[in-house]
């Protein structure tokens, strides 16, 4: 097995509240878990290579936040991954 991979993230900004979708490999046929810098996110959907996702509330607009994708093998960060407006 291997651990996932972020290939890219669409829209590449967003609010709290928004629905992002994440573009990768690997991501596991179980429920990964998101993370936007430490707060978890709700995941909406998954396959193998793409994830849909909702940024949490209480998110600081005009920051920068690190998006880390974990599932059973092990997770992968995207450092300054995703800013919200």
């Amino acid at each position: 097995m291997v651990p996932p991979e972020i290939v890219s993230i669409n829209p590449n900004f967003g609010a709290e509240g928004a629905e992002i979708e994440v573009s990768g490999s690997y991501f596991g046929s179980k429920k990964p878990s998101v993370y936007m810098g430490t707060k978890k996110c709700k995941v909406v959907s998954w396959d193998m290579d793409t994830i849909r996702f909702v940024v949490p509330k209480k998110m600081a607009p005009g920051t920068t936040y690190d998006v880390t994708v974990t599932n059973k093998v092990g997770s992968v960060t995207l450092v300054n991954g995703f800013p919200v407006e």
